[in-house]
């Protein structure tokens, strides 16, 4: 018995590599694991931020849209024209994102038939201070590039 029990003993304690298990990862491992990730975040982090800033421009850019269609229909209910004084515009679009303003470089100008004149320039502003002007055109006050 003290044969067997010797025998478990020393299996045990041998420092031999045929006795170690590998516990763990090395360090080189695990630093190029660490360095892979921050490669991959790298990457794709600008341009998630630039696929998020495109879309909260479309976003503003709709709300503009829709507040031009809302200023022709008011014109139509009303039976009225509406002359939008520049200082004035940015509170006709209450729907902008937060942070977005629009100016117009001009007076804006639908007739009682829900008709623009295409004269004023209005320019939407983000956060960032980033510029889109458009122009509604004649007649529909469709949007479009100035």
């Amino acid at each position: 018995m003290t044969d067997q029990m010797s025998a478990q003993e020393t299996s045990h304690d041998s420092p031999g590599l045929a006795g170690r298990g590998k516990a763990g990862y090395s360090l080189l491992e695990v630093l190029l694991a660490v360095s892979l990730i921050a490669l991959a975040g790298g990457l794709a982090v600008p341009s998630l931020l630039t696929s998020l800033e495109r879309r909260e421009a479309r976003l503003a850019l709709s709300a503009l849209e829709t507040g031009m269609t809302s200023l022709r229909y008011r014109a139509v209910l009303d039976a009225a024209p509406l002359e939008i004084a520049p200082d004035d515009i940015n509170r006709r679009f209450p729907d902008l994102p937060d942070g977005w303003r629009v100016t117009a470089d001009a007076p804006l100008h639908v007739s009682a038939g829900g008709l623009c004149d295409g004269e004023a320039v209005l320019t939407l502003t983000s956060p960032d201070r980033r510029l889109w002007r458009r122009r509604p055109t004649a007649p529909d006050c469709a949007l479009e590039r100035a």
